[in-house]
């Protein structure tokens, strides 16, 4: 009995030792999902490539994979796939049609139960864009991450994460829309019309001239250099905004949040601005009008100009000029 009882103990610790090793992800394609345990190495896998020429639009989509874009002095898109060992039947569809050049590769899951073993981890994805595209690019990723650190100059750019973070270092296009789910985006530099989301994730850009509209459900907002018209929530986040210049109307709200802006000398505006258990200070105080209680504010600075709207439900409210 003690050697039975010895034996089970074992097998009982090698195979926690075995979760504690394999890798848990969640994984979700399609009608499939479950919680997969990875194994293997990743190893280079298939190189393509594909002429610019009458090409207008590039779209990427992946179940699980980091996507990385970079740059050539090319004429021609280049796919560079780095898999895991033992990555099974899954193979990655690219195809031309018309003027679409499309990547797509989905999830490689083993079994239709919840749990189940995933022979391959993360893969990782780069795509060589060439230096004088100038079309769309949409890219999708379920549980991977999406980078840039190559300059991407084009007509628009559609980015999105399920379980991954979102990185830039500098875009320009017409349209900008960026989404993640749990994850961060971060950009460098943003020019252009920006509509930028996350669910749990922190938001950060760094520079550029553009409308905006940027929510968050559960984290934080921080933009820097704003030119243009921001739209802008947060749920139970902070926001903060330095403008480099107030050229359209602004409109920040949170739930639980606190806001603080930080305008140029010379910007003029009418400001409305109120709060449910927050505090409301200003630059200007003297030149609004308040309610007896202190949470609600209107009124004018400089001569006239955009619409500047605050209203932080149970957070603190900061408008300063500097």
């Amino acid at each position: 009995m003690k050697k039975m009882y010895l034996a089970g103990v074992a097998v009982f610790a090698a195979f926690a030792l075995f979760l504690c090793a394999a890798s848990a992800e969640y994984a979700g394609s399609g009608n499939r999902a479950g919680f997969a345990f990875v194994w293997g190495s990743a190893e280079p896998g298939s190189e393509r490539t594909f002429a610019m020429a009458g090409i207008q639009k590039v779209e990427i989509a992946y179940g699980s994979a980091n996507v990385e874009f970079l740059e050539t002095d090319g004429t021609e898109f280049v796919v560079r796939e780095y898999l895991y060992k033992n990555h099974g039947s899954v193979e990655t569809q690219m195809k031309v049609e018309g003027d679409t050049l499309s990547i797509v590769r989905e999830n490689d899951f083993s079994t239709v139960f919840w749990f189940g073993f995933r022979n391959r981890g993360v893969d990782k994805v780069e795509i060589l864009l060439p230096e004088s595209y100038r079309g769309a690019v949409e890219v999708s990723t379920g549980s991977g991450n999406i980078g840039a650190d190559a300059d991407l100059v084009l007509h628009t750019f559609d980015a999105s994460a399920g379980s991954g973070n979102i990185r830039c270092r500098n875009v320009e296009a017409e349209d900008i829309k960026l989404s993640a789910g749990s994850g961060n985006i971060s950009l460098d530099r943003a020019e252009g019309h920006r509509d930028i989301s996350t669910g749990s994730g922190n938001i950060r850009v760094l520079g550029g001239a553009g409308n905006t509209l940027v929510a968050a459900g559960s984290g934080n907002i921080a933009l820097e250099g704003v030119e243009g018209k921001l739209e802008g929530t947060a749920g139970s986040g902070n926001i903060r905004a330095v403008f480099g210049a107030v050229t359209g109307d602004i409109s920040v709200t949170t739930v639980s949040g606190d806001i603080k802006l930080e305008l140029p000398e010379g910007s003029a505006f009418s400001y409305e601005g109120s709060s449910v258990s927050g505090i409301i200070r200003t630059d200007f105080d003297g030149a609004l009008d308040w309610n007896k209680k202190g949470n609600q504010a209107s009124g004018s600075y400089g001569n006239g100009g955009v619409r500047l709207y605050t209203k932080a439900a149970s957070g603190n409210t900061t408008v300063s000029i500097k």
